[in-house]
Parts: structure tokens; C-alpha cells; sequence
């Protein structure tokens, strides 16, 4: 009896499925590309927009990177999944030249850091 039980309960399973995301067919992760068409833009007199062309599926978001001058680059932003772009405006000063670059992750897996690109922030603004 148990036995015949035991087979029941393992057809069903293998009917339904017993996956964990709750049953649904979830696209494999894929290798995680660098972001394309990067650019800032200007849209305040200390804010800026970083926007870029997603290339990769199953990231979970982006980090954006920047540096100030001649410094080194460092974490500053973080995108969630599917966005395509940030504003910052935090701690930017004028007559200062930034950079920025950003990198596709995926929970503690880092993908390629896109190419970088630059913006002087100068006035009078506009």
C-alpha cells in the first residue's frame, strides 16, 4: 500500500512539477554583456542622467560607477532590473569633470564594466 502510494505521489509530481519557483518556466540565466550606448546628460545645474542600452537578460540590476577628475572610479549608483538609466545629483560639483561606467550584476556575479563616458559640468546652465 505504501508503496503504491509512494508511486501515485511521484506520477503527480512528474506531471504538475514541483520546480520552486511555484510551477513557472523561468528563461535560463544567460552571461551577463556589457551595457552599450552609454551617455550622461545634463539636466540641472549639480544633476546629471546616465543612460545606456541593456544588453544582457537575467541581471538583477546595474551598478554605476564614477570619478571625479583624475581620481578613481567608485560605486555610486545602483539601477534596479530593467531600468535604463539613473540621475545623479548627489555631492556633484561644477568646474568638475566626472565619469562614469556601468557593470550588469547578478545576485554576487559581475558582468563586463561598459566603456566610459565623460561630462564637464560648467556655467552659467543652461
Amino acid at each position: 500500500m505504501k508503496f503504491r502510494l509512494i508511486m501515485i505521489i511521484s506520477c503527480v509530481f512528474a506531471m504538475v512539477g514541483c520546480d520552486k519557483d511555484g510551477g513557472t518556466n523561468a528563461e535560463p540565466e544567460s552571461e551577463l554583456l556589457a551595457v552599450t550606448e552609454l551617455k550622461v546628460t545634463r539636466i540641472g545645474r549639480n544633476a546629471v542622467r546616465v543612460e545606456w542600452k541593456d544588453n544582457s537578460r537575467g541581471e538583477e540590476g546595474y551598478l554605476v560607477e564614477r570619478k571625479a577628475n583624475e581620481g578613481a572610479y567608485q560605486a555610486r549608483l545602483f539601477a534596479i532590473l530593467d531600468a535604463a538609466g539613473v540621475v545623479d545629483s548627489s555631492g556633484l560639483l561644477i568646474d568638475t569633470t566626472y565619469a562614469y561606467r556601468v557593470q550588469p550584476i547578478r545576485y554576487f556575479e559581475r558582468g563586463p564594466l561598459s566603456d566610459p563616458v565623460t561630462i564637464r559640468l560648467t556655467l552659467p546652465f543652461p
